[in-house]
């Protein structure tokens, strides 16, 4: 009988090694579509608990107050018999591209009922492009059960040491004098008085803790109104330091610096990658086209797993334009918020409803509207209530 030399014992090592691997993800992908299967079941069984995941941009996420935490309350308030969750992953920043990059791992985590979005305004022509960067080790690695299942303890570990935080677009936990002198500096900033500004923000940087959220200000002033791009690369460079998972914002933003100091578009699009955004510019000159993908991509992702869609239109847009961006859609509920909005608008100011007009300049969905007050809140909520308690046949 012939000796097994070192080199086959290595390779047989390895070989054991990875048919261990294979054989628990295999085992785990069948445990996950047996526990899918299970939940589908005891969700059409037991009709008390409602789960309904919203997802968009600041214009979900809130800063104060958010639509989908008055969403909460209204149904729970207007249904006896089935108890509402809404699960607010609004994401400051955020685009179409990277919503649906994200989308999977929501639903995997959330399993929810219902799906809202409110989405599409950030766009500015990036694609989502999973197909391509398939190729890529490191994005098919973070696909693996295995690598899900280790990130998810350690992730549960570190959680306690890092609970609490709340990153900027999200209602926030600073103090009452950090909010003040970001809205003070902002002031100055629409006065077009940037060195008073800046100065608010650099003092301010003992005051709001965790200070990032200058850092993304300071960043803003500089590269926005073309005061230093360098200097501007700095203030968001520290502030991902302070804050790795900061907005997605800030990272788009930095790409789009790099752009304009004409940094090789191969080399903007390794950036995003390498800080986990499938994504790069795509070169079709129509800007709405990218975003109706992404529309539709999500749909079909929904359908397949048998969760109502609810597409809902931003305030005083007419929803003909989002139902433009699909061809079959009779399984998708739209929602209107042109109506509701117009009538509060001879009722009410601009300013009691809208904190600001911030779409003005946007490529797609720019109109009169802008992130909503407590006020502007509810109007959305009370609107999309009164869709889902009709779907769901619920009355007062």
């Amino acid at each position: 009988m012939e000796k097994t030399t070192q080199k086959q014992k290595i390779v047989l090592i390895f070989l054991g090694i990875f048919l261990g691997l294979l054989i628990i993800e295999l085992s785990l992908r069948g445990a996950g579509l047996i526990l899918m299967q299970f939940q589908k079941q005891s969700s059409s069984e037991n009709k008390e608990n409602y789960v309904i995941l919203t997802i968009g941009e600041s214009t979900t996420a809130g800063y104060y107050n958010s639509w989908p935490r008055e969403l909460e309350r209204i149904l729970n308030n207007r249904s006896r018999n089935i108890k509402f969750s809404v699960i607010n992953e609004g994401r400051s920043g955020t685009n179409t591209a990277l919503i649906l990059s994200r989308l999977d791992e929501q639903l995997d985590k959330y399993n929810p009922d219902m799906v809202i979005t409110m989405m599409g305004v950030n766009d500015e022509g990036y694609e989502y492009t999973q197909d391509n960067y398939i190729k890529n080790i490191k994005f098919i690695f973070k696909q693996l059960r295995i690598y899900k299942l280790t990130r998810y303890i350690f992730g549960s570990w570190k959680t306690e040491f890092s609970e609490g935080y709340q990153s900027p677009g999200k209602e926030n936990n600073y103090s009452k004098k950090c909010n003040y002198n970001i809205k003070l500096a902002w002031e100055n900033i629409a006065k077009e008085e940037f060195e008073d500004a800046i100065s608010i923000l650099e003092n301010s940087k003992d005051e709001c803790q965790p200070n990032d959220i200058i850092y993304y200000d300071l960043g803003t002033i500089y590269s926005q109104h073309n005061l230093n791009l360098s200097v501007a690369i700095s203030m968001y460079e520290k502030a991902i330091e302070i804050n790795p998972q900061s907005p997605d914002w800030v990272y788009l933003r930095l790409a789009e610096i790099y752009r304009r100091q004409n940094v090789p578009v191969k080399e903007v699009d390794g950036f995003l990658h390498e800080n986990g955004f499938p994504i790069i510019l795509n070169k079709n000159e129509s800007v709405v086209e990218p975003t109706r993908i992404h529309y539709n991509k999500l749909y079909e992702k929904l359908k397949e797993r048998e969760i109502t869609y609810v597409a809902m239109q931003y305030p005083t847009l007419d929803v003909r334009m989002i139902k433009g961006m699909f061809a079959n859609n009779e399984n998708i509920l739209f929602v209107s918020n042109e109506e509701n909005f117009r009538e509060a608008l001879i009722n009410y100011t601009y300013n009691k409803l809208f904190q600001d007009n911030f779409v003005k300049n946007s490529k797609l969905f720019n109109g009169l509207y802008g992130h909503t007050t407590k006020q502007g809140n509810i109007l959305i909520a009370e609107n999309v209530a009164n869709v889902i308690l009709d779907e769901l046949n619920i009355t007062s």
